[in-house]
This record gives structure tokens, sequence and C-alpha cells, in this order.
């Protein structure tokens, strides 16, 4: 069982009546008031979907369960990565800015159009309290990708925005712009390819309903054709956040994959953020929190912020533009705009 990132011992399958009791309660503290994953496995035949349906049918708290996507023939009833069983409390809750349903690596080929069908109806019926909605589709070379965007278009109210995956032209957004047509929803493009790197900039600079760039580092990766280690990545985060930058759009990293390493995650979004990236993607709840306090103004940024702005309020006064902190620093007139950025993003005054 997995919750909140947690994870605890496996749920021996014996005992019909016993285990339908303690799953129910696995369920509960599951959802603690926030959401949360519990999984079931265990071999073929023995009836884990009928004891999952009872336990779901009876639990203490709403619930929705499905089969994860990679069980051969296992229809994916939510579209959402991570998981198993979704509780309804977890969007609206969840600590996120944005949550994405992923209609496009998360789904099996043979699922798409049932996917879609669902994800569509989950956007207008869930509650996902403030939090930025988005759909990723399917990249536009594919069977689904048009069709995804116009039906979501055509159906939806509450979608925020659509994470384009494997951006690579001014030409796919521009497709993707004229299938949105008659909507409000924005777009996110999303590079993760060797040639949608190359062309990140006219990228940036198309169309009107693009808001943000996000890096995929895993199929940049397998694109530059490194596989079983590490991509070096440094190049084409710096040039996409330095693009996005440029066109007045943000910049957001992609996922860091090691779940059971918070402190790679940690290192990875300090990275990016570093490079002027405003977010990091996360595929796990445990993740959350710490690309907030990365992205996030430290209480000593803030203190600093407050006195610049103190400091060149008194230096203007005397005529003069430029001070000396009181750790004996050289502050001018840029360092104001740079006092003024810390809080705004901390959604100070």
């Amino acid at each position: 069982m997995v919750t909140h990132g947690r994870v605890q011992p496996g749920l021996p399958f014996v005992g019909r009546e016993r285990q339908l009791a303690e799953l129910r309660d696995r369920i509960a503290g599951a959802h603690d008031g926030h959401g949360g994953l519990v999984l079931v496995s265990g071999p073929a035949g023995i009836g884990k979907t009928r004891l999952v349906e009872q336990a779901c049918a009876t639990a203490p708290v709403p619930v929705r369960w499905g089969r994860a996507v990679d069980e051969p023939g296992a229809p994916p009833l939510w579209p959402w990565r991570t998981a198993l069983a979704s509780l309804p409390a977890a969007p609206a809750q969840s600590a996120a800015d944005a949550v994405f349903i992923d209609l496009e690596d998360a789904v099996v080929p043979a699922q798409k159009d049932e996917a879609r069908a669902k994800a569509i109806a989950a956007i207008d019926t869930l509650d996902w309290g403030k939090r930025r909605l988005a759909v990723r589709v399917n990249d536009l070379t594919t069977p689904w990708g048009i069709r995804d965007l116009l039906e979501l278009a055509e159906s939806t109210r509450r979608l925020d925005f659509v994470i384009l995956p494997k951006c690579e032209s001014p030409g796919d957004v521009a497709t993707a712009e004229g299938a949105l047509q008659g909507s409000d929803i924005r777009l996110a493009a999303l590079v993760e390819t060797a040639k949608g790197v190359a062309n990140v900039e006219a990228i940036a600079a198309a169309g009107t309903r693009l808001t943000a760039v996000l890096f995929g580092p895993g199929d940049y990766a397998l694109d530059l054709g490194v596989i079983g280690g590490e991509a070096d990545t440094a190049f084409a985060l710096a040039r996409i956040a330095n693009a996005a930058r440029a066109y007045g759009l943000t910049p957001i990293d992609g996922p860091y994959f090691e779940i059971a390493n918070p402190e790679g995650c940690r290192a990875a979004c300090k990275r990016a953020a570093a490079l002027g990236y405003e977010g990091k993607m996360a595929i796990h709840p445990s993740q959350v929190e710490i690309a907030n306090e990365s992205f996030s103004p430290s209480a000593r940024e803030l203190a600093w912020a407050r006195e610049v702005l103190d400091a060149m309020a008194a230096a203007g006064s005397a005529g003069r533009g430029a001070v000396k902190t009181r750790d004996g620093k050289m502050i001018d007139l840029v360092h104001i705009k740079i006092a003024r950025k810390i809080l705004e993003r901390a959604g100070h005054e």
C-alpha cells in the first residue's frame, strides 16, 4: 500500500472477510481528508477485482478504483498516472498549484477514446478546488491528438489549459490553437525532443494561447540516444527557460522519477530554480511539498527583500541611488525590482 509517499507492508491476500475489513480500513486511512492511494496486488485468478469492488462499495469514504495501466488488458478507468485507487478529496485538497489529467503515456492505445470521455466527465463534475486544471493530450502525430483537442474545446468549461506533448515547431502550436478555437483553453508546450529544443525560441514566440513551456526529460534523453544512464540535460534546461522568459511565458521543469529519493528531487528543483524555472511537475504526492518549498522564497530571502526596499527608500529620500546593506553588499535600483519580484512570488504586497 502506498499512502502519501509512505510505503507500507503489502496486503497479504488470505481470509476473505478479514481482508475485506482490512482493505476498507486502509482506504479510510489513505483518505485522511487529503486523498491517497491504495495498491492491491497478487497472483491472477484469486479474486482481487471482486474484493476491491466490495471494499470500495462499502468503504467509509467515497472512492474510485481502477487497474494499473500496465496490467495486460486492464482498462484505465481514471487516467491519472500515479493512481490505482484515487480518492476524490485529493484534487481539491492537494497542495499542488495545478493538476493535470494524462491522456498520453498513462493510457494504453486501446483505451484512448474511453479515457478521453471519462476525463471530460471528470473535469466538470469533480471538485478540483482552486487548482489550475490541465489535460495532457496525445501528440499531434497520433490518431488521438486532434480529437482530444476538439472534444476538450467543445465539451469542457472548467479546463484551464492543455499540455501539448512532443511540441517541435510553431506549426504544432498553430495546429493546436486551431483545434481549440471557440474555447478559452490556454496551451502549454511540452518540449521533449531534440528538434523541440532546437526550435524552442520559435515555439515560445508562436500563437496567442501559449502560457508556459514545459521540459520533458524522459523523452528528451531517449531522443538524444542516452540509454541506461542519466542524460546531461543542462543545455536543454537552460535554453528552454531562456526562451520562455524571453517571450513572457512560464518555464516549468519536468518530473523527477526517483520517488524514493527526496533529496535528489530537492536538488533537481534547486537546479531548475537557479536556471529561472518557476515550478516542477510532480509524479507523486510526496514531491509536491519539496517543489513548493524549492520554488518559493525562503524566510531569509523575504527578509532581504524587505531590507532592500527599506534601505532604498531611505537612500532615495537622501538623493542616493545606491547603498550598502547591513551585510556590506552594494544594492542599487535593480535590486528594488528583484526585491519586489521576491515578495510578489511569495504572495506579499
